[in-house]
């Protein structure tokens, strides 16, 4: 993991692009100690005696070794990456759930909420959000 950090980060986007590393999330994150003969997949040098590993796993069985930094580095950028080719989110829709029991309720932006005693949900009242009572 020698080198500087710019350096670093564009190994692990070319092997991104090239798809020598996965953007897809693996199934399982083992860390530990590295054995000194085992080289990261982000920067193909030996992960040494005393520094930290992970291997993230796939379902398929592939698995890939890290150093602490380079983890990260690909992480950042993996997750990027699969923010670029979603879909973009719509607005949730203007309700709330109450916490104590369950049931929907709108959210109106000039009236808030508070409980009654004995009420299975909150009423209209204004300025005060409090949630259910029950």
């Amino acid at each position: 993991m020698e080198g500087n950090a710019p350096n670093l980060a564009q190994r692990i986007r070319v092997k991104l692009d090239a798809g020598t590393l996965p953007i897809d999330d693996p199934e399982k994150t083992y860390g530990g100690f590295g054995d000194g003969r085992r080289p990261c997949d982000g920067c193909d040098e030996r992960i040494g005696r005393g520094q930290v590993e992970y291997e993230k796993v796939y379902a398929d069985g592939r698995a890939f070794l890290f150093h602490i930094g380079c983890a990260g580095l690909w992480e950042a950028e993996r997750r990027r990456r699969q923010l670029a080719i979603l879909p973009p989110r719509q607005a949730p829709a203007r309700s709330n759930v109450c916490a104590i029991c369950g049931q929907r309720f709108a959210i109106d932006d000039f009236t808030l909420y508070r409980p009654f005693p004995g009420a299975n949900c909150v009423r209209p009242r204004p300025r005060v959000v409090f949630g259910c009572a029950t």
